[in-house]
């Protein structure tokens, strides 16, 4: 936890609650939520959220470390490198209406005769 809700998750009043740091979408400000234990202190509930909502990255390195990546080879040295990551495809846009705020498709009928050389 980062800070504590007025009361503690067993009822008791937080010595350490900071009223500038209470709002509506803070943890616990709903009934419906549990009340955060002081900071430092593990809250179950907002580790889960945290997991929920993260970000993992491309779905390449996510495969890489499920996969069993080690920083530390077997003998305990170094782990041989990593392999390298394929190159991400552009966009392939299909063929359209050519629209936009590009300069080069004033007066354009299509997608493809904005971009040509």
């Amino acid at each position: 936890s980062d800070g504590c809700t007025e009361l503690k998750p067993d009822g008791s009043k937080c010595p350490r609650f900071d009223a500038m740091c209470e709002s509506s979408d803070s943890i616990g400000g709903k009934a419906t939520e549990p009340r955060a234990p002081e900071a430092g202190l593990w809250f179950d509930y907002q580790i889960k959220q945290l997991a929920e909502h993260a970000d993992l990255g491309d779905s390449w390195w996510v495969d890489l470390y499920q996969g069993g990546l080690q920083c530390r080879g077997s003998d305990g040295g170094c782990a041989p490198p990593l392999p390298t990551m394929p190159p991400t495809p552009g966009p392939t846009l299909p063929p359209g209406k050519c629209e936009g705020n590009d300069g080069r498709c004033a007066g354009k009928a299509s997608r493809k005769a904005c971009y040509q050389a």
